[in-house]
Parts: structure tokens; sequence; C-alpha cells
């Protein structure tokens, strides 16, 4: 399965798990097993890129030295502009980066 179905199909179970009545709690907990699960399909095809004998970094990677944080809600913070945004938005602009 290439992966940006993969991640639609992610995105559509936690759309669904939204919707459920669950407790906070457990909401909070497959939200972060599915975020584990887009993380790795997203760095197994980067890891798989070379670059002119340079390492590319992970998403995780990426996300540390860019200072972005995930909030208990399943936001993430971006620092250096000090504002939320969804994990979708951060995937995209890790894969648009030339690295």
């Amino acid at each position: 399965m290439k992966k940006f179905k993969m991640i639609q199909l992610i995105n559509k179970v936690e759309t669904r798990i939204e919707e459920t009545v669950l407790s906070k709690k457990i909401k909070t907990e497959i939200a972060q097993m599915l975020l584990d699960v887009k993380n790795e399909a997203i760095n197994y095809t980067r890891c798989c890129e070379s670059v002119k004998g340079e390492q590319v970094p992970t998403f995780d990677e990426w996300l540390r030295v860019e200072d972005i944080k995930m909030h208990q809600d399943g936001t993430f913070y971006i620092s250096s502009e000090r504002r939320y945004v969804e994990l979708t938005f951060l995937i995209n602009r890790y894969n648009s980066l030339n690295l």
C-alpha cells in the first residue's frame, strides 16, 4: 500500500474514532497508536531515499530539530510560528522539503 493511501486510511479511522462515544483517555491512547503508525509509514519511505552522502532525517528527528511538540489533543505546536497545526499539515510540510 502506498504511503499516501495508508495515511488516508488512518485519517478515516481517526475521524470515526472522534465520532464515537469513548472516554477521552481511550481516544488519546488510540490517537497515539495511530500517530505511531503514521510516523512509521512516513519514516520508512523517507529512510529508503539517499541524498548524496547525507543522511535524511526521519520525521521524528525533523520534529525535534524544528522544536515541534505534540499537544494532548493530538495537534502539534510549532514553536517558531507560535501556532497549533494538525498532523497532516506537518506530513505535507515534511514531504515537501528538499532533503
